[in-house]
C-alpha cells in the first residue's frame, strides 16, 4: 500500500481516502493485492502500523493482504475512526485469499541479548472480514534460538470482530498462536466470531488456537498437526480458554487443552464444551492439575456433553505431567458415519469418565458385518490403564438394522481394569430393530453383543478367515452354516487348490475339505504362496466370504517394512514389526560393516521369540551419515535359517522419487508416472513438450505417500514426438528428476475416443 502523494499511512489514516480523487488508488477490487512494508516507525508514538478498515465505504473488496513489520500492525473498524464501518471482501479468481502477517525480524535487546517475536497482527472494533473463497490466516517469524513457539508472532482477534465464510474454509497456516477474545479493562469478556455459512470450516494447521470465554467459533473447527520442512510434526493445539463454549473440533493429531485459569485469573476448575468432538489417527486431551496456595493438589475436568465421534486414539493427559479428569456425558459414537474404534489411555492418573453421576452418556454401536472385526464389522470403544468402568452410567444403544452374522460375537468395550461390580449393568439398552435383538453378555474385561439374527434368508456363514498350511500338509477344512437352505458356491482363481464347486445348507453345517499338493512349491523370496477361496451365496452376491490360503515354508515369518528411509545428518529411529504364526526365534543385526546402526540401542544382535503374534523393534542410526549411505538389517530365524533384510537409505530431505524415466504413450491414451515419497515432498511439475502435445498436472504434495500423476495425450497426436517432464522439490530446489514422454504407435484394434482435456487434471493417489 502506498498513500497518493505525500500522505503517510500511519495511525490516523483509513483504508481508501476520502479524496475522490485518490478513493480508487487504494487496492480495492476482487484480486487486489495490498503489500504493507511499514517497518517499525509510525508517527502515533508506539511505532505501530494502524488503520481504519471501511472508515469510508461500507464495502470493501481485496484478494489478499500481505503485512511486513517488526512491529505489531492494527486493522481497526472504521465506525472506531469516526468512519462508517462495514465488510471487507475477500475475492480472488484463483478461489483463494490471504491475510498474512510476517515479523521480519526478532529485535535484539543489547542489555539482555533476549530475542523477542511477540509481534501481533490485531483486529478492532466490528471489522467484518467476510471469505468469498477459501482465505487463509498466516502469520510467520523470523527464527527465535530458544525455539519457543510462544514466542513467534500472534494472529489477536478483539472485540467485536467477525470472520465469517460464505461456506468456504478459513485456513490458519504459519507459527505461533491466533487468540479469539480477550478481557476488557471494564471486566466483561470480547465477543469475536468465526462464523459462516453451511458448509464452512476453520483449519488449524500446526498452531495454537485460543478460543477465550465469549468468543464464539460457529463453524466446525479441524485442529490438524502438520509435518514441516525438517519433515518433523508441527503439534496443532486447542486452548479452550473459556468455562463453557459450544464448538464442534476434530482433532487431527493435535492436542486439546484446558488450562485450570482464565485471563482474568479465575480458577475454573471445571470447563465444558457443549459442541461435538471428532478424533482422526490421534487426539491428547490435557485438563490441567496444579497444587493451589495451600499446597494441596487440585485437578480440573473438561466435561464434552456434544457427540465423541471419530477412528484413532484418545490420550488424556501427557506421560510426564499429572493430569485432571476428562469426561464425556453427551454421546459416544465410533467411526465416522460407518463402523469405527475409540481407544481411550489415560497416560496419568487413571481418570476417564464415560457418563458423570448422575448423568448417562449414550454409547452408540453400529453392528453392519459379517465377520467379527473391530471397527470394520462393528463399532467398538477400548478403554486402557484407567479405572473400572462403570456400565450403570451408559445408555447403549445398537444400531442392528445392517448385516449382522448369528453365529459370531462382537465385542464392542474392552475395559483392562475391568467393571465396577457393583455397577456392571447398563443403565439402558435399546435396539433400533428390536425384532432382531441379539444378546448382550458382560465377561471378564469385555462386552460383547452375539446372535442377532440374520437380516436375509441367503444368509450363511464360513470359518476359519484363513487357513495357514505349513509346506508339507495337504488338507485343512472349511465349516460353512446359515439358518436357511442356502447353497454357497465356491471357486478359487488358483488350480492347485482341489475344494467343490458347491456346499448345499438346510438350517445345516457342512465342513469342506481344502486339499493342496505335498510339494506345491513356494516363492523362495517370500517363503509363502497364497491365494484365496472365495465363497458366495448363490442367490445374493452381497453374502460372500474370502477365506486366504497360505502355504507357508518351515520357520516362516515376515517382516512389515523393506525399506527405511531416515535424513541425513541427523540421529533417529523407526521401528520394525516381525511376525510369525508359527514358534519362532530370532535374531536381528547391521550387516557386516553397518556400525552406524544399532538395533533397539545397541550394538549387539538382539534375539527374541514370536508365538502367532508381532514384535517390534527399534532401528537406530548415527547421526553422521551422508545421503546416499545405504545399510542393511538382517533378520535370521535361529532354527530353520529363514532370514530377511531391511534395507536403510540415507536421503536428503525433500526427497522424492518418479518412475518411469521414459513413459511410452500412444495417442488418445492415459498413463502415469508415479511420485512418491517416505517423507513430505511438495513438487512442481512443468512440461517442455517440444514436437509433443499432452496434459499433466503442474505440483503434488506428498506426506510418506505417493501420486500416479496422469499423462493425457490427445487423439491426433503424432507418433514419435516427444517431451520432457520436469519435477522439483517446492523448498528444496536441488531436488530434480527429469522424465521423457515419447509418442509411440497406439494399440491395433482399439477405437481412440479420447480428446484433449485440461493441463489441470488431478493425480490419482494410491
Amino acid at each position: 500500500v502506498t498513500a497518493p502523494g505525500s500522505w503517510a499511512f500511519d495511525y490516523t489514516n483509513h483504508w481508501r481516502s476520502e479524496n475522490p480523487a485518490f478513493s480508487n488508488s487504494w487496492p480495492h477490487l476482487a484480486d487486489d493485492i495490498a503489500i504493507v512494508n511499514p517497518a517499525a516507525s509510525c508517527t502515533n508514538g508506539n511505532g505501530y502500523f494502524q488503520t481504519y478498515l471501511n472508515a469510508v465505504h461500507e464495502e470493501d473488496t481485496l484478494g489478499s493482504l500481505s503485512c511486513s513489520a517488526s512491529n505489531h500492525v492494527l486493522f481497526v473498524d472504521g465506525a472506531l475512526g469516526g468512519g462508517v464501518g462495514g465488510v471487507t471482501f475477500f475475492v480472488s479468481s484463483n478461489g483463494w485469499s490471504s491475510i498474512c502477517f510476517t515479523n521480519l525480524t526478532p529485535l535484539i535487546y543489547t542489555s539482555t541479548q533476549t530475542y523477542s517475536n511477540t509481534k501481533e497482527i490485531q483486529f478492532y472494533g466490528q471489522c467484518i472480514l467476510a471469505a468469498s473463497n477459501d482465505l487463509e490466516l498466516a502469520c510467520y517469524s523470523a527464527p527465535n534460538p530458544s525455539n519457543d513457539s510462544s514466542a513467534y508472532a500472534a494472529i489477536w482477534v478483539y472485540d467485536e470482530t467477525v470472520f465469517y465464510s460464505h461456506g468456504h474454509k478459513i485456513i490458519r497456516n504459519g507459527g505461533g498462536y491466533m487468540i479469539l477474545g480477550w478481557i476488557e479493562q471494564s471486566g466483561s469478556w470480547m465477543t469475536p466470531r468465526i462464523a459462516g455459512d453451511p458448509g464452512s470450516e476453520f483449519i488449524v494447521n500446526g498452531s495454537e488456537l485460543y478460543v477465550m470465554q465469549n468468543a464464539q467459533v460457529e463453524i466446525p473447527t479441524i485442529v490438524r498437526s502438520i509435518n514441516n520442512l525438517q519433515n518433523e510434526t508441527d503439534r496443532a493445539t486447542y486452548q479452550q480458554g473459556s468455562k463453557d463454549s459450544d464448538v464442534d473440533v476434530t482433532l487431527d493429531n493435535a492436542y486439546y487443552h484446558g488450562p485450570w485459569t482464565g485471563a482474568n485469573g479465575e480458577s475454573w476448575m471445571v470447563r465444558e464444551n457443549d459442541g461435538d468432538l471428532t478424533i482422526k489417527d490421534f487426539g491428547l486431551i490435557y485438563p490441567t492439575a496444579y497444587y493451589d496456595s495451600n499446597d494441596l493438589w487440585t485437578v480440573s475436568q473438561i466435561i464434552f456433553n456434544g457427540d465423541l465421534n471419530g477412528d484413532g486414539l484418545i490420550y488424556k493427559g501427557y506421560d510426564n505431567i499429572a493430569s485432571g479428569t476428562i469426561s464425556f456425558r453427551g454421546s459416544i459414537s465410533p467411526g465416522n458415519n460407518d463402523n469405527g474404534q475409540l481407544i481411550f489411555r489415560s497416560l496419568t492418573n487413571a481418570s476417564i469418565q464415560l457418563g458423570i453421576v448422575p448423568d448417562k452418556v449414550d454409547l452408540n454401536i453400529d453392528v453392519d458385518g459379517l465377520g467379527d472385526k473391530i471397527g470394520i464389522d462393528h463399532d467398538s470403544i477400548s478403554l486402557i490403564d484407567n479405572n473400572q468402568l462403570w456400565l450403570s452410567l451408559i445408555d447403549l444403544k445398537i444400531n442392528n438394522s445392517g448385516i449382522s452374522n448369528p453365529y459370531r460375537s462382537n465385542m464392542i468395550i474392552y475395559c483392562d481394569a475391568g467393571f465396577n461390580p457393583s455397577k456392571s449393568n447398563f443403565n439402558s439398552i435399546a435396539w433400533s430393530d428390536p425384532t432382531r435383538a441379539g444378546q448382550v453378555v458382560v465377561e471378564g474385561s469385555n462386552v460383547y453383543i452375539t446372535g442377532i439374527p440374520a437380516s436375509t434368508n441367503t444368509f450363511f456363514d464360513a470359518q476359519p478367515e484363513k487357513l495357514i498350511f505349513l509346506h508339507g500338509e495337504t488338507q485343512k477344512n472349511i465349516l460353512v452354516q446359515s439358518p436357511f437352505s442356502v447353497n454357497v458356491n465356491c471357486s478359487s482363481s488358483q488350480n492347485w487348490i482341489q475344494i467343490p464347486n458347491s456346499v448345499s445348507l438346510d438350517n445345516s453345517s457342512e465342513t469342506f475339505n481344502v486339499n493342496i499338493p505335498e510339494t506345491l512349491p513356494v516363492n523362495p523370496d517370500t517363503g509363502r504362496t497364497n491365494t484365496v477361496v472365495h465363497l458366495v451365496s448363490e442367490n445374493d452376491s452381497s453374502i460372500f466370504y474370502d477365506v486366504d490360503v497360505f502355504v507357508l515354508e518351515q520357520g516362516y515369518f515376515e517382516l512389515d517394512e523393506s525399506t527405511l528411509y531416515f535424513i541425513e545428518e541427523r540421529d533417529d529411529s523407526e521401528y520394525v514389526g516381525a511376525y510369525s504364526p508359527f514358534t519362532v526365534d530370532l535374531s536381528v543385526e547391521p550387516a557386516a560393516g553397518d556400525s552406524w546402526i544399532s538395533i533397539n540401542s545397541t550394538n549387539i544382535p538382539v534375539t527374541f521369540s514370536l508365538t502367532d503374534d508381532y514384535e517390534y523393534v527399534e532401528i537406530n542410526v548415527a547421526t553422521n551419515q551422508p545421503a546416499g549411505t545405504e545399510g542393511k538389517i538382517c533378520f535370521s530365524n535361529l532354527t530353520d535359517g529363514v532370514s530377511h533384510s531391511v534395507d536403510i537409505k540415507i536421503v536428503e530431505n525433500g526427497y522424492f522419487e518418479v518412475t518411469p524415466a521414459v513413459l511410452e504413450i500412444a495417442p488418445g491414451e492415459t498413463k502415469y508416472f508415479n511420485v512418491i515419497s517416505p517423507l513430505r515432498a511438495d513438487v512442481n511439475i512443468t512440461a517442455d513438450t517440444n514436437n509433443a502435445e499432452f496434459a499433466i498436472t503442474d505440483f503434488v504434495s506428498l506426506d510418506g505417500n505417493g501420486f500416479a500423476v496422469p499423462v493425457i495425450v490427445p487423439i491426433n497426436e503424432i507418433e514419435g514426438a516427444t517431451g520432457t517432464v520436469t519435477f522439483v522439490n517446492t523448498y528444496f530446489t536441488n531436488i530434480i528428476h527429469t522424465a521423457e514422454v515419447v509418442i509411440v504407435p497406439e494399440p491395433m484394434g482399439i477405437l481412440w475416443i479420447i480428446g484433449l482435456l485440461e493441463l489441470w487434471i488431478i493425480g490419482r493417489k494410491f
